[in-house]
């Protein structure tokens, strides 16, 4: 995991110095997402008919193998910023690092299509900036889930410079770069795009909610290959839809499943299980803080090799955790995983409730009858499912340490942060449900809070958040109402198309938000093993709403749940965590979600 950065400027423009660049990143929040390793490369040749030079600049938050310097260079020229991790597709092996094996495998690259090959093989997320020197081209792309950020800032004239960025730098405007393939700038400054290619098709339009207009961009004829399933749009017969029980309860729930469902759910389980081991095992032997006392001590660090570290007794590995089924179902999966005798951090945020709010109400009512107990201004919905949730996981292992982390927002707090950092992270979106989630995520990958009434930061370097799941299993309550008006086959265009589009909604925000703590999100729900099996199948057998809310939503996910014994777990509702957490009521409840955000605004032209 990195931040990465470059600028491709002008040769005679003498208003962009080095130091001056320097500074201007040093300033930002880029330097957060890796604090192991910062570099730079400049005066990079990257001339056209007006002579241009490219600036790169690379922070590391490392993870695999030696410790590797960015940019990575070679004799050639060539020159990679890679902001990633490679879980398969290329064979990476164990004592080194991705970056540089995937750098050797581009710099022998001879043709246009064995640098889209490479891309289309690898499974995982990532982001990159590659310069071709021979070529003078400036690769650069996001994965097809935009699990990984890049934000870039086009010329708006001749003296104008083009960039690129994990996150925004100064005070250029910057756009998400549209997950739509690969792109290159070409030595004359034109952009041009290879676009993704779908199992069932040769080409792709480009994704939903793109800033960039056809005319802009010069179409490759070459396409991206995508290894991933392709959607299943089979619609249910009478006969498929046969059997089904009305549900109350867990036992019920399982009682109404068939034997090729109950076989499907031990199929997600253990795919899903796969996801999180690599997503778990990836990772140093030490925590943060471990390592953080080697690297200070070291004078050498491109020899460090933490891959045969002695491992620490510490955390390092978090779950955002609402005690909803997603979470919980990270959680009990990664306890599969997780040395037995090695913590795992539970991150459970909630914002303090107001006097004025039907919450708070209710909770000062419940204790009218007992002045000696205060009400609790953080007893908000996530927090009470996350205790239960805790002893859920406690029941089904009791030697874990679960580290229940009590992180509790007041509304001075969440001001003040919004304005210093949280703001610069979510550009450039800026809706209120962007402010609402990144917030609430923001406070969550902190970790810093309560355990056991102590206080207490997590030294994890990853985290496993659930994204991904309401979308390929009809989690979102417009998914009923879809179904309710459209029936199955509204609900099979609407579940495709929210696949198609996950990229441009909010994978690229979260990832700006939880990599500012230097932690690292991963998306076992979006691992391409795990989105092509759910592809492969009727949505009626991963989703069933005629069944009551807390049953039919994520079906198929909520009889894994049982499957690993998780009754409680497998009928809760579904909860979004600006709900959950409060955070959408702390201050204007009036607003929608997809409003403008004043206080985004305000603090963007300050």
């Amino acid at each position: 995991m990195c931040g990465i950065f470059s600028l491709l400027i002008p040769e005679n423009d003498n208003t962009h110095s080095t130091d001056e660049i320097l500074q201007v990143i040093r300033n930002s929040r880029l330097p957060h997402r890796g604090p192991d390793r910062q570099d730079s490369c400049n005066n990079i040749d990257a001339s056209g008919q007006d002579g241009l030079k490219l600036f790169m600049y690379g922070c590391v938050l490392h993870f695999r193998g030696p410790l590797t310097s960015q940019p990575i260079s070679d004799g050639k020229g060539n020159t990679l910023l890679w902001n990633g991790e490679i879980f398969g597709g290329i064979q990476i092996p164990a004592e080194q690092n991705d970056t540089k094996v995937l750098f050797e495998m581009l710099s022998h690259c001879k043709s246009d299509g064995e640098i889209l090959e490479i891309f289309g093989l690898i499974k995982g997320p990532w982001s990159f900036i590659y310069y071709q020197a021979e070529l003078k081209r400036i690769w650069f792309g996001r994965d097809y889930f935009g699990r990984r950020c890049l934000l870039w800032h086009r010329p708006v004239d001749n003296h104008d410079c083009f960039i690129l960025s994990s996150i925004k730098v100064g005070s250029w405007d910057w756009e998400e770069i549209p997950v739509d393939g690969i792109y290159y700038l070409d030595s004359d400054m034109k952009v041009h795009l290879f676009p993704w290619r779908k199992c069932e098709s040769t080409r792709v339009e480009p994704v939903h909610g793109s800033t960039v207009s056809p005319s802009e961009l010069i179409y490759e004829k070459l396409t991206v290959p995508l290894h991933i399933h392709p959607f299943n749009r089979l619609n249910p017969t009478m006969n498929d839809l046969t059997g089904i029980l009305e549900c109350s309860d867990s036992e019920n729930l399982f009682k109404s499943a068939s034997d090729e469902m109950i076989k499907l759910a031990d199929d997600l389980v253990n795919i899903l299980s796969r996801a999180i081991e690599i997503r778990v095992s990836e990772q140093p032997l030490l925590c943060s803080n471990c390592l953080k006392e080697i690297l200070s001590e070291s004078n050498h660090c491109d020899s460090l090799n933490f891959t045969d570290s002695k491992r620490c007794d510490h955390a390092r590995l978090a779950v955002l955790f609402s005690g909803g089924i997603d979470s919980m179902m990270i959680a009990a999966l990664a306890d599969r995983h997780v040395p037995p005798d090695q913590p795992i951090d539970l991150l459970n945020v909630a914002f303090q409730l107001q006097a004025k709010t039907n919450s708070f109400n209710k909770c000062t009512r419940s204790k009218q009858k007992n002045e000696d107990i205060p009400c609790d201004p953080y007893a908000v919905p996530d927090r009470l499912t996350g205790l239960s949730g805790l002893e859920e996981l406690k029941k089904l292992n009791p030697a874990r340490k679960w580290n229940f982390i009590e992180i509790n927002v007041t509304v001075e707090e969440l001001q003040k942060r919004r304005v210093n950092c949280i703001s610069d992270l979510v550009y450039p979106l800026k809706t209120v449900l962007d402010d609402s989630i990144g917030c609430a995520i923001w406070f969550a990958a902190r970790g810093y809070g309560l355990l056991n009434q102590e206080e207490y930061t997590s030294p994890a370097r990853v985290v496993l958040v659930g994204m991904g799941a309401d979308e390929q299993l009809g989690g979102y309550s417009r998914h009923r109402g879809i179904y309710q008006k459209d029936n199955w086959k509204g609900l099979i265009d609407e579940i495709e198309m929210e696949i198609d589009r996950i990229s441009s909604r909010n994978l690229g925000r979260d990832d700006r938000i939880i990599t500012d703590h230097a932690r690292e999100s991963r998306f076992p729900f979006l691992d391409e093993d795990v989105v092509s099996f759910l592809n492969s199948l009727a949505v009626w057998k991963k989703m069933n709403l005629n069944l009551p809310r807390g049953f039919g939503e994520k079906y198929l996910l909520r009889l894994a749940a049982l499957r690993l014994g998780l009754q409680q777990t497998s009928i809760l509702p579904k909860r979004a965590i600006q709900f959950g957490s409060r955070i959408a009521k702390i201050e204007n409840s009036k607003e929608k979600a997809s409003d403008v955000c004043d206080r985004l605004n305000k603090i963007a032209c300050t």
